[in-house]
Order: structure tokens, then C-alpha cells, then sequence
């Protein structure tokens, strides 16, 4: 090998770094170094590897193909050693799984990656691979405040995952990156049960945010659902309340409104549940941005909510059951419901509850309950001057024809006091001893050994009707247990 004329043909190509590279050679002593050194710089690889490998030059070898990015030759060449380097090979497993990465084969590089303990590559490949199985078992290997677990978080939170990226975080000791976390997916019951747990005071403040931006876009089942799931189950429930009370009267349909004050009552259920209270706790209303104590009178609305949680429901429950026994021909027990309505006279519109009972009273030729029914419509102040003459008028057309008087009445014997008492009422005037209303038929259940109660809400119905059914007149909770 001529180094000189080498060096003055580079001089005279101006290459600057051929000459770097002449003089860097004639500073190596060892012939076979030059040689290899010399079949580099024309990139003729294959021959410097041989010529390593038959001079006994492994590790030379070895630091050729890592410079050239050759992770499988670096890999076969550290097998052939006879001391074999753990952090060397790792090296050359990461090289291999970047060659497989970069290519986007995502199955073969998590392969190399684990086998170089490659916790970040392993949990990107997992992600990308959609594997969050593997993801979740490289959560549960990792030691407590890892860098990588804030990431793994971030990868459970991006595809909905709110459990396992909570525990990545509460792993990491991020906190308040978990609680924004459940708030983000929306799942304010872990977001309110980690804050308890970890004496965290802000997400009620969050809540309050949501909550406020909701109402601003008329979602209130939205907001409903959102207290629920934070176990402001009271809040939901005077949410609804408030509701049904400021719909327009036109656009009140019993259906929907028997729907919102069950989910009421079943709200306060909860909330009596969870906080295991039967009075009404003031304490308990926090402040959720738009003061609550702003939006509903509290000292009127809530003790009665919390007393009889149920009392909307079963208004527009018997409401519907009177018309229900009225189109099916069962006049007699359409008039008996009809008048346990008249109990609901706060929550019912009274032209409405009154009107039902004539109607039902009359068909009956029950026409003593008839009249009275008649005269309160015709004395109620709501009602026009027009309508009043009509009902005057009905009134007067009927009782032509029919005296104002019951033509049977069916009466039972009280069970405390046995006195004799129209079969329709719910509590003797007597001894003032109450009975049930039964909710599958209106009927008041005299004798206990003929109720069943519902568990969930806790009214009562025969026996004999709940045979057939499988959930709850009242609250449609599924009967878990045969009657």
C-alpha cells in the first residue's frame, strides 16, 4: 500500500479529509489494522469482517458493524465471544427492535424490546399494537415512581381506560394528574372517591365547572347523570324537582313526568343509602357554583323530598292507573283510584284530578262522588267563566236524570278498632290507623298477610296482583325474589 502517492493524489483533489485519513493511518503500526482500516474507506465491509474475524480481532468486528447499525451481525458476533457483555447485548437487542420499529412492525421490535428490558419502546409498541392487556401487565411490573408511568397514564386516558391510568398515576404519586384524569372521562365518582382518600379539596370545584357548563347548554339529564355519578344524588334529585316544577303546563305529559319523579325517588334512595340519614341534612348541600339554596327553596322543597321521596311518582302513577281502570271498563276501581288522587292536590293540576273523578264516579253511578266532584270543578278559581257554565250545565243534565246519590258502597271492617268503613278509604277516621295503597291495583290493603313491599321503594301491593308481574308497579325494580 503506497500512503504517499494516496496522500498527494488527495492533496491534489483538494479532499481534505483523505488526507485526514492518510495521516491517520500511517499513526497505526499493526499492518492488518491498516489493511481493514484501508477496506472501510471503500466501504467494502464484508472484507474488514473477514479480515477481523480471521486476525482474532472480535471485538473490532464487532465495533464495525455497531458503528454501521448492524444490531443482528453485532448480536451473531457477541454470541461467538466467550464473554458475553449483558449491557452490549441489550444495546444490540434495542438496535434490532429500532430496525423494527422504524419499519412499523410493531409485533417483531416489542419482541427485541423486552428482551432489552426496554420498559419506554415496550409500552409504545404495546400502544400502538392496541395491546392493553400487555400495557396493563407492564403497569403492574413497574416499581413505584418510574418515569414511565406518568406516560402509561397518559396512554390509559387516551383511549378511556380511567381505572388502570389512575393507578399508573396514584403509582407515579401524581394525584391531581389522576383526578383530572377521572374528571376528563368523566368519572367523577372515582375523581370524588380518590380526593376523599387522599384529603384532595378540589374536585368540587371541577364538579361545579362541569356542572355549571352543562346547565349553560340545557343538558340537564347531562347534569344528572353527572351528580349521580359523583354521589351528589341529592343535588340530581332537586335538579329534577326544579325541572318538573318550572315546565309549562302544556308541555306537561304524565308519562314523562311519572319517569323524572321516580328517577327522583330512587336518587334520594340513594342518598339516604349512602349517607345513611332519615332527615334532611342542611350541612350536606355544598356549594356547586350556582348555589342550590339559589335555585330551589330548600326549606320547602328538600325535608319533603327527603320525607316522602316517592309522592311525585305516586301521584302521576295513580293518576294514570285511574284512567288505566277507566279504558278497560273497570269503573268501579277507576273511581276508587281516582279518589286517592285527590291526595296529590299540590303536585296534580286540580281541573285534571277532579274531572277524572266525575268522569269515573259518574260511569260508576256512584252520583253522590259525581256531584262533589263537580262542584269543586265549578268552584275552582283557575278555570274561565265559560268553562265554569259547562260544568253548570253537565252538572244540571246529569242530575235531571240521576239523584245525587251512590248507588252501592262496599264497606270492610278496620282491623283496629272494627268499625264499619267504605272499602276505598286509606286510614280509619276512628282509631286513625293507616293502610297501604296498593300500587298495581289503588286499592287500600287491609290485611297485612295480603301485602307485598318492594325493596326498593318500599310501597305496597297485594300479593295476588305481583304474581304476574316482574318488577314494581311504583319504581320498576326487578323482583330478585318470587312473591
Amino acid at each position: 500500500m503506497d500512503f504517499s502517492t494516496a496522500e498527494s493524489a488527495f492533496v491534489r483533489c483538494k479532499d481534505y479529509q483523505g488526507i485526514q485519513f492518510v495521516k491517520s493511518i500511517l499513526d497505526i503500526n499493526n499492518e492488518t489494522v491498516k489493511k481493514a482500516e484501508v477496506q472501510a474507506y471503500f466501504k467494502n465491509y464484508e472484507e474488514v469482517d473477514r479480515i477481523y474475524l480471521t486476525t482474532d480481532r472480535l471485538m473490532s468486528a464487532i465495533d464495525l458493524h455497531r458503528i454501521l447499525g448492524n444490531s443482528f451481525r453485532v448480536i451473531e458476533l457477541l454470541k461467538k465471544g466467550d464473554f458475553l457483555e449483558v449491557s452490549e447485548m441489550e444495546e444490540a437487542w434495542n438496535g434490532v427492535g429500532d430496525y423494527y420499529f422504524d419499519r412499523q412492525l410493531w409485533n417483531e421490535a416489542v419482541n427485541y424490546y423486552e428482551k432489552a428490558h426496554n420498559e419506554v419502546q415496550i409500552a409504545e409498541c404495546y400502544y400502538m399494537l392496541e395491546d392493553y392487556a400487555g400495557l396493563e401487565r407492564l403497569l403492574n411490573d413497574l416499581p413505584e415512581n418510574h418515569k414511565l408511568l406518568p406516560e402509561l397514564g397518559s396512554m390509559f386516558s387516551s383511549v378511556g381506560m380511567c381505572e388502570q391510568a389512575v393507578s399508573a398515576y396514584v403509582k407515579s404519586n401524581k394525584l391531581n394528574a389522576a383526578i383530572e384524569c377521572c374528571t376528563t372521562l368523566n368519572q367523577w365518582k372515582m375523581a370524588i372517591s380518590l380526593a376523599q382518600k387522599y384529603d384532595i379539596k378540589d374536585v368540587d370545584s371541577l364538579l361545579s365547572q362541569y356542572a355549571g357548563y352543562l346547565k349553560q347548554e340545557k343538558s340537564i339529564f347531562n347534569v344528572v347523570e353527572l351528580y349521580k355519578k359523583a354521589c351528589k344524588f341529592l343535588h340530581a334529585a332537586l335538579l329534577l324537582y326544579k325541572f318538573v316544577k318550572d315546565l309549562p303546563e302544556k308541555h306537561k305529559d304524565p308519562l314523562l313526568l311519572r319517569k323524572i319523579f321516580v328517577l327522583v325517588g330512587i336518587l334520594v334512595e340513594e342518598y339516604k343509602s349512602n349517607r345513611k340519614v332519615s332527615n334532611f341534612d342542611r350541612s350536606d348541600i355544598t356549594d356547586l357554583g350556582i348555589s342550590l339554596e339559589e335555585e330551589i327553596a330548600l326549606q320547602n322543597i328538600a325535608p319533603r323530598l327527603i320525607d316522602d321521596p316517592w309522592r311525585g311518582a305516586k301521584a302521576y302513577h295513580f293518576f294514570m292507573l285511574a284512567q288505566k281502570h277507566l279504558y278497560q271498563g273497570y269503573m268501579d276501581a277507576a273511581m276508587k283510584t281516582a279518589l286517592h288522587v285527590r291526595e296529590y292536590e299540590d303536585i296534580l293540576n286540580l281541573e285534571d284530578i277532579y274531572s277524572l273523578l266525575a268522569l269515573s264516579s259518574c260511569a260508576n253511578r256512584a252520583f253522590a262522588t259525581c256531584s262533589s266532584a263537580l262542584m269543586r270543578l265549578e268552584s275552582l278559581e283557575t278555570i274561565s267563566t265559560e268553562e265554569r257554565s259547562k260544568y253548570e250545565t253537565l252538572a244540571a243534565e246529569i242530575f235531571v236524570k240521576h239523584p245525587p246519590k251512590d248507588s252501592r258502597s262496599n264497606t270492610v271492617h278496620c282491623r283496629g278498632c272494627v268499625e264499619s268503613i267504605p272499602d276505598w278509604y286509606t286510614s280509619c277516621p276512628n282509631c286513625n290507623l293507616n293502610f297501604p295503597v296498593c300500587v298495581a291495583s289503588g286499592r287500600p290493603i287491609m290485611n297485612p298477610s295480603l301485602q307485598w313491599t318492594c325493596l326498593q321503594c318500599h310501597h305496597s301491593a297485594f300479593k295476588q296482583e305481583m304474581l304476574t308481574r316482574s318488577c314494581c308497579a311504583l319504581c320498576h325494580c326487578t323482583l330478585l325474589i318470587p312473591v
